[in-house]
């Protein structure tokens, strides 16, 4: 099935850029959801042998891509056994993945349908096919090669040579009919060349002076291209084994190297973000590609001879031309790696924390994809959290340490943790002037927001803090740990006031009702655990949820309850029945954390690192 997408022109205010193209999302969306922001991270990518298609693994979906228009193919839902490898058959048209459990898989990249099982191999870390898909390559964890018959299902061969598993791009077969070759760098600096057929050693080349970290053969396989750390590209004659050139990128780590498809042109990318671009036959180095890149995750040369593409871990696909370095096309893909997220009191706005380190705020009064509000570094990578008044932001830096910072990164200062203390989670008080922090010594550390100072280590818990929660009143703060135990204390004099004791392992998330009268439990159990904050007594809702239960969220006027569990469902219980009167389903992964927008009318779920936002006018 194909998938529709929604392309918006930004019109770019410098006119020397070129335009845009958001590709907001691959439709079709989880019933009842508005909009899906993230496509789950970039993990790992491969470019089809014949440059026409990318694809891209995030945490439970292959999406495939048209490389010369960027446009989507299909999606390819391998669902939560995620595979560790993949890579294109020769024909373009299918890939294979393994999974966990060592299933080799075939599936076909126009229609995102599994195929069939080809054969078990476990432990596999990389994936190669010779060109004409009769045998197949597999680099196991901790170094061998192994050399199977892809007809057969059996392992022909097992190459004694400890391939260097750091490189990125560390296998290559010759290109077709070119005798049979396969390239591997091995842990000495060196590469190997074999006999694909009868695994004898050809040739081993040396010269290098750091690990080898990408190869390619030329289209005609006669040449091979090697890169590594010192900054040197090598060419060889794979017939001989003999070095014919060198060029060298001003002392920059080489990540990949790829031909054109008359190997006159050579194409690097390098630890500062570019793309060379190199004269075969002289080794001189032509231009260099760069717009602010971040990131460079994959190049590959178009079919047309004219231009080359290249995509980067942020999700931004860029064509340039070849010989004028124009950059003619780019394409955004929402790939970033989302963190966390956290939603202002009226929610009207949502700030995400990026796995680069970066911020995006997201007006949810407008069309969400319209996009972000605003984009900034910041020195945090863990947690994220908005002040009520949503004037000061909160995160984790290095695990041990809040950094807190307003929307202009002024007057940024860091808490560190008493005694260093692990972090597990933070939180605002109901007023902005207290960030509440969960800590792995057991301990609840509450600080104050301007000036940093500790005002309570409240300590009682006998495992580590794993969540909190602070009353709307401003009075209580409840803490859950690993302990089995909900603690609520007193705010202004840090003494406890109660201890729920439960059967839960652990509680992973707390939220108050906006009344303040009870709280609600997220304790990884298909039970739903309510408590009266007054007595202590769990609140009796005869219904269990499908799955385990991780977070929950009360709406703003209480009247919903909304229970996030481990395989992506997402229940709504009515608080006054105490039934369930509606539920979401996320086709990513377990729901990691649940806020409610715009005065209860949204609901927004993280799923690994992907958020939605559900209607709750639907029902």
């Amino acid at each position: 099935m194909k998938y529709r997408i929604t392309l918006i022109i930004i019109l770019l205010c410098i006119a020397t850029l070129p335009n845009i193209l958001i590709a907001e999302q691959f439709n079709p969306l989880p019933e009842g959801a508005i909009v899906q922001i993230g496509l789950g991270g970039m993990n790992s990518h491969e470019i089809s042998p014949d440059g026409t298609r990318i694809a891209v693994l995030t945490q439970n979906k292959i999406y495939i891509i048209d490389a010369l228009s960027f446009e989507p193919i299909c999606e390819i839902e391998i669902g939560y056994s995620v595979p560790t490898i993949f890579t294109f058959h020769p024909d373009s048209k299918h890939i294979i993945t393994t999974d966990f459990i060592g299933d080799i898989l075939l599936w076909d990249t126009d229609t995102g349908e599994r195929k069939q099982t080809l054969f078990k191999a476990k432990d596999v870390e990389r994936l190669e096919f010779n060109a004409t898909a009769d045998t197949l390559a597999t680099v196991y964890r901790g170094g061998s090669t192994g050399i199977w018959n892809v007809e057969t299902g059996t392992e022909r061969q097992k190459l004694k040579s400890e391939i260097n598993t750091n490189s990125i791009f560390c296998l290559a077969f010759a290109p077709k009919n070119y005798n049979f070759l396969l390239a591997i760098p091995d842990k000495r600096k060196a590469i190997s060349i074999y006999d694909s057929v009868t695994g004898e050693l050809k040739h081993t080349l040396k010269g290098h002076d750091s690990s080898v970290s990408s190869i390619a053969f030329s289209p005609d396989g006669r040449r091979l291209a090697s890169a590594s750390g010192d900054s040197s590209v090598f060419l060889w004659d794979t017939e001989t084994g003999q070095k014919i050139k060198e060029f060298t990128d001003e002392k920059q780590t080489i990540y990949q190297l790829v031909f054109n498809f008359d190997a006159s042109l050579l194409a690097t990318t390098n630890n500062k973000n570019l793309i060379d671009l190199w004269d075969v036959n002289t080794g001189e180095h032509i231009r260099t590609l760069s717009r602010d890149i971040k990131g460079i995750r994959g190049i590959a040369f178009n079919p047309d001879f004219r231009s080359l593409y290249s995509f980067s871990r942020d999700g931004m696909f860029r064509q340039w031309n070849v010989f004028t370095g124009e950059n003619t096309l780019s394409v955004y893909y929402d790939f970033n790696y989302y963190n966390d997220f956290s939603v202002n009191p009226d929610g009207s706005e949502m700030v995400a924390l990026c796995n680069n380190y970066y911020t995006r705020f997201f007006d949810l009064t407008r069309n969400i994809l319209e996009h972000h509000v605003d984009s900034r570094a910041i020195g945090g990578s863990q947690f994220i959290r908005m002040s009520p008044d949503s004037s000061i932001l909160a995160s984790v830096q290095g695990r041990k340490t809040v950094v807190l910072y307003n929307r202009n990164r002024q007057n940024a200062h860091s808490i560190d943790t008493e005694k260093n203390a692990k972090i597990k989670t933070i939180e605002f008080s109901a007023d902005g002037r207290t960030i509440g922090v969960g800590c792995e010594d057991q301990s609840l550390q509450l600080y104050d927001v301007d000036t940093g100072e500790l005002k309570h280590n409240l300590k009682g818990h006998e495992a580590p803090v794993y969540s909190l929660a602070f009353s709307p009143d401003g009075n209580t703060v409840a803490s859950g740990g690993m302990d089995s135990t909900l603690r609520l204390w007193d705010l202004h004099t840090g003494e406890m006031k109660r201890v729920i004791r439960t059967r839960a392992k652990t509680i992973r998330d707390l939220d108050f009702s906006p009344d303040g009268k009870f709280i609600a439990m997220g304790v990884y159990s298909k039970n739903i655990n309510v408590f009266d904050v007054e007595t202590g007594k769990r609140e009796l809702y005869l219904r269990r949820v499908d799955a385990n239960v991780d977070h929950v969220a009360y709406s703003p006027d209480g009247n919903s309850l909304a229970i996030g569990d481990i395989k992506g469902g997402i229940t709504i219980i009515d608080t006054q029945t105490k039934k369930q009167v509606h539920k979401f389903q996320s086709d990513i992964s377990g729901v990691r954390k649940l806020q409610f927008a715009m005065n209860g009318k949204m609901l927004i779920s993280q799923s690994g690192s992907v958020f939605h936002i559900w209607d709750m006018t639907v029902f």
